[in-house]
């Protein structure tokens, strides 16, 4: 008979966190003035667009991207650490986590999934691994 591996499956966005961590660094650019109303109206109209299956994923991946051009990736992976620390870890489920740790204890392999930005997940993976 072979040792059979359990794996543990985590979704990060909506599930671990209880949020979208994309709505969750909107909000703090904007809190930080580094975004303006009229792009975040925008965004709030095709989110709602998009919930209706009114616009594609595409178009609301493309108008998300809109904030990013112009700038250096750099300083989004500089500045993970304070965006996890200060507004994702808040956020994290603690019955998810709890569950997670049972799961490390068990000696379980764990993976994270989601389409959130990598550089933010390393926090997270470096959050739960100390």
């Amino acid at each position: 008979m072979t040792d059979k591996k359990i794996a543990a499956f985590f979704d990060f966005d909506k599930t671990l966190l209880h949020h979208e961590s994309a709505k969750l660094g909107f909000r703090m650019v904007w809190e930080k003035r580094q975004v303006s109303a009229f792009f975040l109206l925008k965004l709030m109209l095709y989110d709602q667009l998009y919930k209706r299956a009114l616009v594609s994923a595409e178009t609301m991946a493309d108008v998300c991207l809109e904030y990013y051009k112009g700038r250096k990736l750099q300083s989004f992976i500089d500045g993970a650490p304070e965006f996890y620390r200060e507004w994702m870890k808040p956020e994290l489920s603690p019955a998810l986590l709890a569950k997670l740790e049972e799961h490390k204890r068990a000696g379980h392999e764990l993976v994270l999934l989601s389409a959130s930005v990598d550089y933010y997940l390393r926090e997270a993976d470096n959050s739960t691994n100390s």
